[in-house]
């Protein structure tokens, strides 16, 4: 006669929607703090603008001020490009994280034998590290709504950040992530 499971039991389980079960666990939020804090971001451009006592004042650049600055539009434009490139990295990195430090490996065959097969012909190394390919696995076959879901529960069992926090991770994930057909989106019932 099986058992229902209790509650915990449920909370720290997702099934993605391939049917696939992965056991959850709360991550260390320093070193998930510390790895994701390790992005440099660009700093801020800067134009100086003279008052009209002659003074000369520097700011901070925006889209307007760099239209209006002589080579600002050059350099606004290149600021955004490695402000993207840097959320990019950092997004990257917390999504590896999370799923390295938030979910639980299983002891054996936990690799598809059909993502293994598809890598070898696409000539793709497979990680000999079991840690290693275990998030490789992961972050290319859970869909985007499995991956928001699994975070945001990794981020609940982690403890200590409050929903808020949780819920603009949640939404920003889903924002640059989600198709915005609006087709894929997140069961929070789960």
């Amino acid at each position: 006669m099986a058992t229902k499971k209790t509650t915990k039991e449920a909370d720290n389980v997702i099934v993605t929607e391939s049917g696939l079960k992965i056991k959850l666990r709360g991550a260390d939020p320093l070193f998930l703090n510390a790895m994701v804090n390790s992005v440099d971001f660009p700093d801020t451009p800067t134009y100086e603008a003279v008052t009209a006592h002659g003074n000369v004042e520097v700011h901070e650049m925006d889209e307007v001020a760099a239209e209006q600055t002589e080579g600002g539009k050059e350099i606004w434009e290149k600021y955004q490009r490695e402000l993207a490139a840097a959320e990019s990295k950092q997004n990257d990195i917390s999504v590896r994280a999370i799923l390295m430090l938030g979910t639980e490996r299983p002891k054996k065959d936990y690799l598809d034998p059909e993502w293994i097969r598809k890598l070898k012909i696409l000539r793709v190394p497979i990680p000999e590290d079991p840690d290693e390919a275990w998030v490789d696995y992961l972050n290319s076959t859970l869909s985007p709504a499995d991956l928001v879901k699994l975070m945001a529960k990794v981020m609940r069992l982690t403890g200590g950040v409050e929903e808020e926090v949780i819920q603009e991770v949640e939404d920003s994930f889903r924002d640059s992530i989600l198709p915005e057909s609006g087709e894929d989106e997140v069961d929070d019932a789960e």
